[in-house]
């Protein structure tokens, strides 16, 4: 069998190859892989594209990659070019099965336009339908559009309007294939909305590695500590916290926020973005410059020891599928609070006490609080169901839509489809 990934990032030993750092997003991919490359009868490649102008192909350790050039164009948007490339990297490697990894990005529908559905499965992240719908803030955009976001022509407005526009392209990837895998009630419900005829394929996400050999402990952490794993974008809800923090504060004044990532809020004026101008906004509001504090990007090590040494994790998200941070932080065992969104109620189950809802701050600075003064006999780590997460259970379950994916495509070749 031989199984094609398409996916949004460039593979580690790829990135190697060229002299690049590897990335440390995409972990639930290459951990996936890490498990499957040791299968004799599986022959697998990856593609994704890339800003450069050449197309690549390298082989490395049996494994082939395919990078597609952008030609320095923005990722969010289809081109046509890509189709014709498409075919050479399908007579190249005559892939059994076809795994798009996201439909967030239009590269994906260039493969089903030009190749055919044929194989297909497509692996839900997150669903842009629904992303754009969220994407806003409660002061005017204009209000908040910088000078950057004017020569780059995505203030939160556009960015909200190019969500839009990829939607539609999302749409017309879930209306054209046949298969899909998912991992909540909240995905299947969506992608049915969209083709009812799919045959959706539940499959749990495998973390990092390091995430299955640790465990949080109280007498470790920093007491009075909260991790928030993303900030860039308003979805990620970053500004909501900094509107609960006065309340905690009051009870808690040793409080301490760690963002990971780079600081938007801290860049010069000609830099800034306007979400990032709104958070600096809030955190001189309520004096939090000393509250808060952006961990810049941080490694796969590096990432777990901010975990360890927090005492929650807050996913503060007005929108979420599976969230990959919330899934590591249950491995670790440590306190999780999450907004009542997406998927995020079917990840907490069993710890419904522990979700709150978006956009209330009075209900997130009082969760914050209970957490913050639970009892030594109640600070052991959290026992959360890990079935999900079974890297062995997993593979396979992965292995296993692969193969009837395609066990389906020979039959129809063998009744002449």
């Amino acid at each position: 069998m031989r199984v094609l990934e398409i996916s949004n990032i460039i593979m580690p030993a790829m990135s190697r190859a060229m002299g690049q750092p590897a990335t440390d997003f995409g972990g639930w991919i290459y951990s996936s892989f890490d498990e499957m490359r040791a299968l004799d009868d599986i022959s697998f490649a990856f593609a994704t594209v890339y800003p450069g102008n050449e197309f690549i192909v390298k082989e490395i350790d049996n494994v082939k990659y395919y990078l597609l050039p952008l030609c320095g164009k923005p990722i969010s948007r289809y081109y046509r070019h890509l189709e014709d490339i498409w075919l050479r990297v399908k007579n190249d490697f005559q892939p059994d099965v076809v795994n798009i990894h996201g439909s967030e990005y239009p590269h994906g529908l260039a493969w089903v336009r030009s190749c055919g559905n044929k194989g297909v499965l497509v692996s839900i992240q997150g669903i842009v339908s629904e992303i754009e719908k969220c994407y806003k803030l409660e002061e005017s955009p204009h209000f908040l559009t910088t000078f950057r976001d004017i020569v780059r022509r995505d203030s939160i407005k556009q960015s909200r309007n190019e969500f839009a526009r990829m939607a539609e392209k999302e749409k017309e990837l879930f209306q054209s294939v046949r298969h899909v895998a998912g991992r909540t009630d909240w995905d299947y419900s969506h992608v049915k909305k969209l083709n009812p005829d799919l045959e959706y394929h539940y499959c749990g996400e495998t973390m990092r590695r390091s995430f299955y050999k640790h465990k949080w402990n109280y007498a470790n952490c920093q007491p009075h500590s909260i991790f928030v794993s993303q900030s860039y974008y308003p979805i990620k809800g970053l500004h909501k916290l900094l509107q609960a923090l006065p309340e905690v504060l009051r009870h808690y004044p040793d409080t301490q926020v760690f963002v990971a990532g780079t600081d938007e809020t801290s860049k010069p004026w000609w830099r800034i973005t306007g979400y990032g101008k709104y958070l600096r906004r809030l955190i001189k509001r309520y004096l939090l410059e000393h509250v808060v504090a952006f961990t810049g990007l941080l490694s796969e090590k590096q990432m777990l020891a901010r975990y360890l040494d927090s005492n929650i994790f807050l996913c503060c998200s007005s929108v979420e599928n599976s969230s990959n941070s919330i899934g590591e932080a249950q491995l670790l065992g440590m306190p999780i609070l999450a907004s009542e969104v997406g998927g995020n109620p079917q990840i907490m189950k069993g710890h419904e006490d522990c979700l709150y809802p978006f956009a209330d701050i009075n209900a997130l600075s009082e969760k914050i609080c209970g957490l913050f003064a639970k009892t030594d006999l109640e600070r052991m780590p959290v026992k959360y169901n890990l079935d999900r997460y079974s890297s062995q259970s997993n593979l396979k379950t992965q292995i296993g839509i692969y193969r009837a994916i395609a066990n389906e495509g020979q039959s129809g070749e063998s009744n002449g489809e």
